[in-house]
C-alpha cells in the first residue's frame, strides 16, 4: 500500500467532487484511501487545515463529515506535533516554513508520495525519498 501525504487543497477539492459525484484527479485519490488502497499521512496541522478549507469552501457541516470520513474511513499513519518540532530545524531555509510540518510528516513516515498542486514544493522535494506530484501524474504512476 502507498504511504501518502494529499495537501490541503487537493485533499478538500477530492472530497467535494467526491460529495458531487464528479469524476476528477482529486475525488479518484480519495476514493482510493476511501477503499483503503492508500495510507494517507497526517499530522494536527494538515488536519485543521483540512477542516479550515472545507469549512471555507463548502460549509461547516461538509467539513465536519470530511473529518469524519478521514477519522473513520480511512487508512492513516499520524504523526504527532512534537516529533514535527524535533524534525523540523533540519530543513529551515531549505523548504517554505508553512511547508515544513508536511515535509517532516512525509520524511517521518517514509512516505512514497506527496500530493499537491504546489509548484514550488513539487521541485524543492525532490531528493528527499519520497516523489512530489500532481494529482494526474499521482493517478497515472500509481495505476
Amino acid at each position: 500500500m502507498e504511504r501518502v501525504l494529499v495537501d490541503t487543497n487537493v485533499m478538500v477539492v477530492g472530497a467535494r467532487d467526491y460529495d458531487d459525484e464528479k469524476d476528477t484527479p482529486e475525488s479518484k485519490i480519495l476514493k482510493m484511501a476511501m477503499d483503503k488502497k492508500l495510507e494517507i499521512v497526517l499530522n494536527p496541522i494538515l488536519l485543521d487545515e483540512y477542516h479550515r478549507v472545507a469549512a471555507d469552501i463548502v460549509d461547516k457541516d461538509f467539513a465536519g463529515w470530511f473529518r469524519n470520513v478521514i477519522m473513520k474511513d480511512l487508512s492513516t499513519d499520524y504523526v504527532g506535533e512534537e516529533k514535527i518540532r524535533e524534525f523540523v530545524g533540519e530543513f529551515r531555509g531549505e523548504v517554505p516554513s508553512e511547508d515544513l510540518p508536511h515535509f517532516a510528516s512525509c520524511l517521518l513516515t517514509d512516505a512514497d508520495y506527496l500530493v499537491s498542486e504546489n509548484r514550488e514544493f513539487l521541485k524543492r522535494a525532490e531528493g528527499y525519498g519520497f516523489e512530489c506530484v500532481s494529482p494526474s501524474d499521482f493517478l497515472e504512476e500509481t495505476k
